[in-house]
C-alpha cells in the first residue's frame, strides 16, 4: 500500500469514528430531553 492510500483509509476510520460518536451523544440528549419532557 502507498502512503496516500495508508493516509486515506486511516482517514475513513476516523470519520467513522466521529460520526459514531456525534450519533450517540446525540441520541443520550435527546433522550434526557425526552425525560426531562415526561417529568
Amino acid at each position: 500500500a502507498t502512503a496516500c492510500e495508508i493516509v486515506g483509509v486511516q482517514v475513513v476510520l476516523f470519520r467513522r469514528s466521529r460520526a459514531a460518536s456525534v450519533a450517540v451523544s446525540s441520541t443520550a440528549a435527546d433522550t434526557v430531553l425526552s425525560a426531562a419532557a415526561v417529568v
